[in-house]
């Protein structure tokens, strides 16, 4: 795991929020974990007969992974996202597939915890959620915060992609009263086995994943980190995790 830094030095961060905190960490995961991960992903197919990945989709801030109603779910989410609304279209494993659950407990693990710790300055007590997403041709993660759902998200890459791929995260400041024009602070494109830590309180920085194009997938794992003096709203949380259909 390499030393910390803030964002690569292609893709600059604008003018920073001085109370706001983004972390990138190249390397994060062993290579062989991240191969095996990467290549489950890159193979996995949507949907597939083995129903171990679900198409994933929002009711407001639920979340349905389903694979029925697949046409009129992304016609749905795709017109809300069109009129500037909340929503996302994208593919995750089942919360009991064996996948899941080994991305889960390792993640969960001590080790992580104390790595992860280590990264941000302070202790990092639990992540409140772990999730698995591929986001293929079309999809996409509209503007939002993530608040109440821990003091830090965090993403890993486990596959990159190119210009002209889409698929970038890109970043916001918040408007000064939450009222006015949100103001970029800068887009982070995909890079296989980087991890992005930012902060979510007390100073939020809403983002969004630009829809992807073409034929890379990308392949993600994100969460919420719990700190010894923010911990999570837990009913944000099982809104947020979803129900497997």
């Amino acid at each position: 795991m390499t030393a910390k830094r803030v964002l690569p030095a292609d893709e600059p961060l604008q003018r920073p929020e001085r109370s706001a905190r983004l972390l990138t960490i190249h390397d994060f995961l062993a290579a062989e974990l991240l191969e095996r991960w990467r290549r489950h992903c890159e193979r996995a197919e949507l949907p597939g007969p083995d129903g171990e990945w679900s198409y994933t989709t929002n009711d407001g801030t639920a979340k349905i992974r389903s694979n029925e109603d697949i046409v009129e779910r992304r016609r749905r989410v795709e017109a809300a996202y069109k009129r500037g609304e909340f929503a996302y279209s994208k593919w995750e494993p089942q919360r009991t597939s064996a996948f899941h659950q080994e991305v889960q407990r390792h993640m969960s693990s001590a080790a992580t915890l104390a790595q992860l710790s280590a990264i941000v300055g302070e202790e990092v007590v639990r992540i409140s959620d772990v999730y698995v997403t591929i986001f293929q041709d079309g999809d996409f993660l509209s503007l939002h915060d993530d608040r109440g759902l821990g003091k830090y998200a965090f993403t890993i890459s486990l596959s990159s992609l190119a210009e002209g791929e889409g698929g970038r995260l890109r970043l916001y400041a918040a408007p000064e009263g939450g009222e006015g024009q949100r103001r970029m602070l800068g887009e982070l494109r995909p890079r296989a086995n980087e991890l992005l830590i930012f902060s979510l309180s007390p100073t939020l920085l809403p983002h969004e994943v630009e829809p992807v194009t073409g034929t890379t997938r990308r392949s993600t794992i994100a969460g919420f980190l719990d700190t010894r003096d923010f911990t999570c709203n837990q009913a944000f949380i099982d809104e947020a995790a979803g129900v497997d259909a």
